[in-house]
């Protein structure tokens, strides 16, 4: 299995079609970014966690790495289940590339979305 992250937004008047790498921390030998980005079909923004087995960008851009997709439930965010899982130690020994979704659209200005989760 081979992970490439890519995300082509179509660009509306309503939201902002690029990809944004909010934070990058080094952590567990590699580098563990959350990236924003907007969701046509949930039309909010939505957020993910990547953790890259090489810290420096030199080494992340050549052979692809393997990809686990760790999904959580409605209790899990892209940050607690990062944190759960213990990911870090096996992923670097193995060079797997993590990726965390936060699988809940958040503040989608939906009335009474709160009263179903």
């Amino acid at each position: 299995m081979r992970a490439v992250i890519k995300i082509n937004p179509v660009p509306t008047q309503d939201n902002d079609p690029k990809v944004k790498v909010v934070s990058s921390t080094k952590a567990f030998g590699g580098l563990y970014q959350v990236v924003k980005h907007w969701s046509k079909s949930n039309q909010c923004e939505m957020t993910f966690g990547v953790f890259l087995p090489d810290e420096e960008v030199k080494n992340q851009r050549g052979k692809p790495y393997p990809a686990l997709y760790l999904l959580g439930g409605l209790g899990c965010t892209n940050e607690n289940l990062a944190v759960k899982t213990g990911f870090g130690p096996h992923a670097k020994r193995h060079r797997i590339a993590c990726i965390f979704p936060d699988t809940s659209p958040r503040n989608t200005n939906i009335p009474d979305i709160g009263k179903d989760w």
